[in-house]
């Protein structure tokens, strides 16, 4: 059973505001935004692949978008990618979450170069206590096949982290 039709989406948003004290003026304020929609076809992009997970500091774990169970408890056969979501939270400062191509059958889809990651630190900012993330969205799908499947996401830091991850796929 596939996603229902236009239920997808996926938005990424930061907003702003400056605002400077001006005696005997109103405040001078500046605002701006800056957002990323989408959604995807439901007949393509047929289902959302979920997943989460505690990593032990030094612990790693492969993720393989080709062997998922779709939230309704079907299995599927994944071909296809064009949003990925990743966030990382914890109890405690100290987790570092590591995305990176898997050792066999690699996912390269977003990664570059000789050795590729996206390394943040679980870190505190702010409202934003003990998490990180990040998300991609590709201009058209990306092939996901049994020779590209694997991301290998790991921590390297000192303090477990929970890591929670979505990615609209297709079968």
């Amino acid at each position: 059973m596939p996603l229902k039709a236009n239920s997808a989406a996926f938005r990424v948003s930061s907003a702003w505001e400056y605002e400077k004290t001006i005696t005997g003026f109103s405040p001078a304020s500046q605002r701006g935004s800056l957002s990323l929609s989408l959604l995807p076809d439901t007949d393509t992009l047929d289902h959302m692949f979920f997943d989460s997970f505690d990593l032990a500091a030094g612990a790693s774990a492969t993720v393989d978008l080709r062997a998922f169970t779709a939230a309704i408890g079907e299995a599927a056969s994944i071909t296809q990618a064009v949003t990925f979501t990743i966030k990382a939270t914890a109890l405690a400062a100290g987790g570092i979450l590591r995305v990176e191509p898997g050792a066999t059958n690699p996912l390269t889809w977003f990664f570059a170069g000789t050795s590729p990651a996206i390394v943040l630190n679980v870190g505190t900012l702010g409202n934003s206590t003990h998490q990180c993330g990040f998300a991609i969205q590709d201009g058209s799908t990306v092939v996901v096949s049994d020779t590209s499947r694997n991301l290998k996401v790991s921590n390297p830091g000192t303090a477990t982290i929970t890591v929670k991850l979505a990615a609209s796929v297709g079968s």
